[in-house]
């Protein structure tokens, strides 16, 4: 029943933003605080979370900024307020998220000195705040869909916002939200679970969407790291200059596709076989490599391709190489 009512009550919150966004009150009603604010990271990493689409009421699944699924949030019925946060594919279980309309709190079950948090409700520009390990305040926002961490809470303009996470809402009356974050400030699981309430209690779906489609990555996650020299990281962005030991031919330095190597030269001398015969007065032959090849029925040869005049050894198929071997010398 209360899942039922949180339902009801996030649709009815969809149409209020929707009138409020198409009557353009929403800066009349944002109001804000004199506190000083930190931005977010140009450099964030990403999370999408977005409802399944053969099982819309019970599950949501999460991918990360390179589109694999990395987590569910299920719930048994499409009536229950209590969700739980899955690690995919393994199904470990790593919060249990209660979104009801009474009380709203996160239990962590793979955090260390983490486990219950009760989100509170609080009236004014920040929705949903909670206190973590470090003792600090945080909270998500109602308006710009922030997650703050707050530094001398009421202290007016002493007072800090730092922002760590935001979530935005990607298709008008869908759930499909894009989730960004600092991995240097704050734990991806604890941003996820803790957003979710609001998705789902809080912010509806009625936003107007200005721009469509995911945000766009820095680079620095989707290419490999830079190369290392005498144990140094080698920055060629910085400077725009590429070192003097990658300016030669075995180094790629540049978005080119590496060259293929030409197969039909020799490459190295590892796994090659040579033969060296010791005669009786001690002296020893030039080194003969031996290569397999196949004689004008396809059967297996060995074959020595530096002797003046090639000597050929046949390889028995279904018998002891070694044993012919053997009884070849013999």
């Amino acid at each position: 029943m209360s899942g039922t009512v949180v339902t009801a009550a996030n649709g009815i919150t969809t149409v209020v933003s929707y009138v409020i966004d198409a009557l353009q009150l929403r800066p009349l009603i944002t109001g804000g605080v004199n506190a000083t604010q930190v931005p977010l990271t140009d450099d964030p990493c990403g999370l999408y979370v977005r409802r399944d689409r053969k099982n819309r009421h019970r599950q949501v699944n999460v991918f990360d900024h390179n589109g694999i699924k990395c987590y569910t949030i299920e719930r048994w019925t499409q009536f229950s307020p209590i969700w739980r946060l899955l690690e995919f594919p393994s199904r470990r279980e790593i919060a249990t998220i209660n979104a009801s309309l009474g009380k709203r709190s996160v239990d962590f079950h793979n955090k260390r000195g983490l486990q219950h948090r009760v989100l509170k409700h609080r009236l004014g520009k920040l929705g949903r705040r909670f206190y973590l390990t470090d003792g600090a305040l945080y909270g998500w926002s109602r308006t710009g869909k922030y997650l703050e961490k707050i530094i001398n809470p009421g202290g007016g303009d002493e007072e800090v916002h730092e922002r760590i996470a935001k979530a935005r809402l990607m298709r008008q009356f869908r759930f499909d939200y894009e989730l960004l974050y600092d991995p240097n400030k704050i734990d991806r699981e604890i941003a996820l679970a803790t957003g979710f309430v609001s998705m789902v209690t809080e912010w509806g779906m009625g936003a107007k969407i200005e721009t469509r489609g995911p945000t766009l990555m820095r680079k620095s996650f989707n290419q490999p790291p830079p190369p290392i020299i005498q144990h140094e990281l080698v920055d060629t962005e910085a400077t725009g200059e590429v070192p003097q030991q990658l300016q030669d031919d075995d180094c790629v330095c540049d978005n080119a596709p590496p060259q293929q190597q030409d197969m039909s030269l020799p490459q190295s001398v590892e796994n090659r076989v040579f033969l060296i015969v010791e005669k009786p007065d001690g002296t020893r032959t030039a080194p003969l490599e031996i290569t397999q090849g196949t004689d004008n029925y396809s059967n297996p040869l060995l074959q020595l391709t530096d002797a003046p005049e090639p000597e050929y050894i046949r390889v028995p198929v279904n018998e002891d190489a070694d044993a012919d071997a053997h009884a070849h010398a013999a």
